[in-house]
């Protein structure tokens, strides 16, 4: 209870949108413009609202293809880590973002997520807080709200194990 938040309050939780231009369904989807805003800008303006999250970043791969959002990420002024060996090496890219921000615990969203509220991101970072063993949290399993709406946390720890592009299918 208590005790267990008061411990985790000192880590470290990194919001980390993960972003690629590369989508087989709809490429460029990252850069999108919605209401006259890229896709990515209005989620990293959404989520800066979560009180919960210490630091929040971009993470992408070094594909080229890529070049626009990390382009854009330096001309608004947001953290952009790239990282993994390609666009399907997801925990490759988290893993450059825990060397990159030394978080205890990060927050996955996708960024075809557009509809992230922050409200969701800090009642997941809560729980973990409240139980800092757990290696991740989620509203994903079982499925709690709309497709779109998902919510990940994963301790700094599982990262090692895990590989590829599905991430949490391993936990």
């Amino acid at each position: 209870g208590a005790t267990g938040a008061r411990l985790a309050r000192g880590m470290k939780v990194v919001g980390v949108i993960q972003a690629r231009m590369m989508s087989s369904r709809l490429p460029g989807k990252s850069l999108r413009m919605l209401n006259g805003e890229p896709a990515l800008m209005q989620m990293v303006g959404r989520l800066r609202h979560a009180a919960q999250l210490d630091h929040l970043v971009v993470a992408t791969s070094p594909e080229s293809a890529n070049d626009a959002i990390r382009q854009l990420c330096a001309a608004r002024q947001v953290d952009c880590v790239t990282g993994g060996a390609d666009d399907r090496d997801v925990a490759g890219r988290f893993r450059r973002v825990q060397e990159v921000t030394r978080g205890d615990a990060f927050v996955r969203i996708s960024a075809d997520c557009w509809l992230a509220f922050p409200e969701l991101v800090d009642q997941v970072v809560m729980e973990w807080r409240t139980h800092p063993d757990a290696q991740y949290v989620s509203n994903c399993w079982p499925r709690s709200y709309p497709d779109g709406c998902d919510v990940e946390l994963l301790r700094r720890d599982i990262l090692s194990v895990l590989e590829g592009e599905d991430l949490t299918t391993a936990i």
